[in-house]
């Protein structure tokens, strides 16, 4: 006579678990799509190194590729891998954090900026090995450099303008002042910042300034005519003005 024994086991607990960790994967992995940020593990003595699904776009390479020091090093920018070797060893043999940035040159030869961040822990064998993040903040960079060159554009412009134009904050200090302002003025650039429009105008026109500032934070565009005091010579002199809802004054 045959017997069976059976054992049966409840395991709805452990798909239910199953399940709330794929879900929380698929959402981790949307986070860092959505937000360009990888992650990364680096054990330093063995050289093994785990990559994110996002962490593989950002290099883009496949991610049936093997993360390798080798394949990192195709990506990065010729003029930055000195940089780079550097930075980790530094750190590496201090056990200290890291917190940088540098450049990937892509197969198509474009550019991408990325920021480095990184934990060094131990582990059981008291080896160094980093937990980390790479975020691509290209599109940061290219902003950041296009107003750049944008604000030099400008600062172009308004040194060659034959007009005085001074920049001024929100209660009429000034910021700054193109050569012509300097030259109205009578002053360096250096006596020029932080200094109160209102030491240009006479005692009598100071309740207008008061006036002109209210406005202006206000949002109203003005144009005006005043008397103004060179600060040399303290000799009054008169001027047409715009005062611009930027906080800029055209003379």
């Amino acid at each position: 006579m045959l017997k069976f024994q059976y054992t049966a086991m409840d395991v709805t607990e452990q798909e239910r678990l199953t399940r709330e960790l794929r879900r929380r994967e698929a959402y981790l992995a949307e986070a860092q799509r959505l937000s360009h940020t990888g992650s990364f593990g680096w054990k330093m003595a063995t050289g093994e190194i785990v990559w994110s699904e996002e962490t593989f776009r950002i290099f883009q390479y496949d991610q049936t590729t093997k993360p390798t020091n080798d394949i990192i090093l195709k990506r990065m920018h010729p003029e930055d891998i000195d940089f780079v070797r550097e930075t980790w060893m530094s750190a590496s043999s201090k056990g200290s954090d890291v917190d940088f940035e540098h450049r990937l040159l892509m197969q198509d030869s474009s550019v991408k900026y990325v920021h480095i961040v990184a934990h060094a822990m131990r582990d059981g064998s008291g080896d160094t090995e980093y937990v980390g993040a790479i975020m691509d903040i290209t599109s940061r960079r290219r902003a950041e450099d296009d107003l750049s060159k944008s604000e030099k554009r400008y600062r172009g412009l308004l040194d060659l303008s034959p007009d005085a134009i001074y920049l001024a904050d929100a209660v009429g200090n000034l910021v700054s002042a193109n050569p012509a302002g300097l030259e109205m003025l009578q002053c360096t650039a250096h006596e020029a910042a932080g200094m109160s429009m209102a030491e240009t105008y006479l005692p009598e026109e100071l309740a207008a300034f008061s006036e002109r500032v209210e406005k202006i934070n206000a949002g109203v565009r003005l144009r005006y005519e005043r008397t103004c005091v060179k600060m040399a010579r303290r000799c009054p002199w008169k001027f047409q003005g715009l005062l611009a809802t930027t906080g800029i004054f055209w003379v």
